[in-house]
């Protein structure tokens, strides 16, 4: 048995893909990578993210595309966002 490694201590490539996809939306300023991004983050659910780390970042992308949305005028989308993962 100690050879064998346990699938949650394995970070989920999809999650980590996600993530930086929202990181790499945010230096190129490219909008509809982040919410796509962010809706895929979203998509996954709270035992996706495996630390406070992890969580800060989800939370903080959240956040930035809430507010992209309602500067946006899709307002909906925005309070949905917002409402979900911060203030």
């Amino acid at each position: 048995m100690n050879n064998v490694i346990l699938f949650y201590h394995i970070p989920c490539p999809y999650f980590l893909i996600q993530m930086c996809l929202a990181e790499m939306s945010l230096e190129t300023d490219n909008d509809n990578m982040l919410f796509a991004g962010v809706e895929q983050l979203n998509m996954g659910g709270p035992s996706a993210v495996s630390n406070d780390d992890q969580r800060v970042k989800v939370a903080h992308f959240n956040v930035i595309a809430g507010k992209k949305s309602m500067d946006q005028s899709d307002f909906h989308s925005g309070v949905s966002i917002v409402g979900r993962y911060g203030n």
